[in-house]
């Protein structure tokens, strides 16, 4: 039993410690490459989903949500590749 405790803390130390990829920093990297327009119209549709029922989103509404998307998908890479 020692013994695998010992290769356990061993093994331990050949790794580097991961960098917090938490959600929330993921989600801060993604909006600095927002532009303001976009960061607005998601504003607009987090108040929107506030209303019930949800109204149809716009098209530059539709497209800010897949920029945001494309964006938290690279914060995500970065953060895997530092």
């Amino acid at each position: 039993m020692r013994d695998i405790r010992r290769r356990l803390r061993v093994l331990g130390k050949s790794f580097p410690p991961r960098k917090d990829t938490g959600p929330e920093r993921l989600r801060a990297a993604a909006l600095t490459h927002l532009s303001e327009e976009e960061l607005l119209l998601l504003l607009d549709i987090s108040e929107k989903e506030k209303s019930s029922p949800v109204p149809p989103l716009s098209e530059s509404e539709s497209q800010a949500v897949e920029a945001y998307y494309k964006a938290l998908e690279l914060a995500s890479r970065q953060a895997r590749l530092a």
